[in-house]
């Protein structure tokens, strides 16, 4: 959340939270999936 909605870069967030870099990418990757999952299912309910 962090890196999108603040607008925030991936070293900005791993200083925040006190985590890698490659962990912010880990996670930001994972919740993107997640998101598209979730709005593929909704648009082929509606189709």
């Amino acid at each position: 959340m962090l890196r999108f909605l603040g607008d925030l870069s991936e070293v900005t967030v791993a200083d925040a939270l006190g985590c890698s870099v490659s962990t912010v990418k880990t996670h930001a990757a994972r919740g993107l999936a997640a998101l598209r999952s979730v709005l593929d299912t909704e648009e082929e309910a509606q189709a």
